[in-house]
């Protein structure tokens, strides 16, 4: 009570006085949080009036891009946001500044140890970043939402008719393409981006062990020869462009595929955990739509879904920020159990804080159904730094990232083109040729640099991607 009464005290002062605040610039591409994260800002602005958050979004597909320039005019932002370029890379370019300094250990203790394992967020003995939103222990990737009034309109009973294998899919496609007579479809592809090709496949992907790092750990390799790729590819992938998708697939914007389901036009739409809080935002006030993993082959799933603490979005102070002590605070907030749980019941995102309780928290029902979900198609995968920590510091994810066309874009070119099985798989084995070297040219860097690791810390004999409670 006496230090509320104090820092009220500071803040009427300060306000008096008109003292300038300090604005901390936070970049991100989470644009539909920018109101949720003002209206809760309030709260913050109580104990900390010299302080004013920036919440500076960015398009997602130009990130990386105006992130780099930042940091190359010196324009940089005081805090910034990234889940597909790892920790090691980030401290390694040179933007991170180490946490500990600024952040007192009993706000890590919040989250649990295993974000903090070397090579994770924490690089050469520091902790540098800090996880800003989902649970690795629930899907992110690859949820099948439909819209039961589509459904409805061509005859199908939302409770029983949602297909759970390939076959079942194409046909109730193929019946509500038949009932749409072009007023609504069953799906769409919003295929302008390998990144749009991704975020819809990537739950079939799953269900077949092959998803990224696109490893298998059996052998220490990259999977593109696996014959599941083919099998997805002729079973599935081609009828589906040939009978169902309608055509200009390739030309078409996610929003705009977006905007089609939430307008009845199509009855499925696959994408991310955090759906939801889009829908929220660009659909009709009482839109209708359920949630579901996608379909399996018709003989069964061949993989799970990876858990991976490696992958969450996570939040770094700029080693550049002029303000470096209050961005602090504010990454304090960001991550604080207040913002956290309100982004939970508000619907954007899970909680990776191990003192925010998900499950009791959550109040939107897709949301609380892939809670559910995720325990049953998701499972521990195979994490190099578990087996030897310096394997955090091989850059094989980025080495990968930079091998053109890849594995999404070739399954794109190759639908366009609607190459036969075989091309297609010629393509995939030129590109597992290139993967490969890459990964072992990654070792080899860091390797270089000092760090005692080998190909042998990318092998888990004993892994199977059917392995429900595999263990490292």
């Amino acid at each position: 009570m006496r230090r509320f009464l104090s820092v009220l005290l500071v803040a009427v002062l300060l306000a008096s006085l008109g003292v300038a605040k300090v604005k901390i610039r936070v970049l991100n591409w989470s644009q539909e949080m920018k109101g949720f994260v003002s209206d809760v800002a309030k709260e913050f602005y109580k104990t900390h009036p010299n302080i004013e958050i920036v919440w500076d979004s960015v398009v997602q597909s130009q990130y990386d891009q105006v992130l780099s320039l930042a940091f190359r005019s010196g324009d940089t932002p005081d805090i910034f946001f990234h889940s597909t370029i790892v920790p090691v890379e980030i401290v390694g370019r040179g933007w991170a500044e180490p946490l500990e300094k600024w952040i007192p250990k009993s706000h890590f203790e919040k989250f649990p140890s295993v974000y903090f394992t070397e090579g994770v967020d924490r690089i050469n003995g520091k902790i540098y970043a800090l996880p800003a939103k989902g649970d690795y222990r629930i899907v992110r990737r690859g949820w099948m939402y439909y819209n039961p009034k589509v459904l409805r309109e061509a005859g199908l009973d939302p409770n029983k008719d949602i297909p759970k294998t390939w076959s079942e899919f194409l046909k109730v496609a193929k019946k509500i393409n038949e009932s749409g007579k072009g007023k609504f479809y069953a799906m769409v592809i919003p295929g302008t981006k390998s990144s749009n090709i991704a975020r819809t496949f990537r739950g079939f992907v799953a269900n077949l062990g092959l998803m990224e790092p696109f490893i298998d750990w059996r052998r220490g390799e990259y999977n593109f020869d696996s014959p599941l790729w083919i099998m997805f590819y002729k079973e599935f992938l081609l009828p589906l462009v040939k009978d169902i998708v309608p055509a200009g697939w390739d030309s078409l914007d996610k929003n705009l595929a977006r905007q089609m389901f939430v307008q009845g036009k199509t009855a499925f739409y696959f994408d991310g955990v955090w759906m939801p809080g889009v829908f929220k935002k660009i659909a009709p006030k009482n839109f209708e739509y359920g949630v579901t993993y996608a379909p399996v082959p018709d003989e069964g799933r061949w993989g799970y879904y990876p858990f991976d603490p490696t992958t969450i979005p996570v939040w770094y102070i700029s080693s550049k920020s002029k303000h470096k002590k209050e961005a602090a605070e504010v990454l304090q907030f960001l991550t604080s159990e207040y913002f956290q749980s309100e982004m939970v019941k508000r619907g954007y995102d899970y909680s990776p804080l191990a003192v925010v309780n998900n499950a009791k928290l959550v109040e939107n029902p897709a949301l609380k159904k892939i809670i559910d979900i995720s325990k049953k198609v998701g499972t521990v995968s195979p994490i190099p730094q578990y087996k030897n920590p310096y394997a955090g510091f091989v850059p094989y994810s980025k080495k990968l990232g930079s091998i053109h066309p890849n594995v999404w874009e070739i399954i794109a070119e190759s639908l366009v083109k609607k190459l036969p099985p075989d091309q297609f798989r010629e393509k995939l084995l030129e590109y597992k040729k290139k993967a490969d070297e890459s990964l072992l040219e990654a070792i080899k860097e860091a390797q270089s640099k000092g760090y005692k690791v080998s190909k042998e810390d990318f092998v888990f004999p004993n892994w199977s991607p059917l392995l429900k409670n595999w263990r490292p």
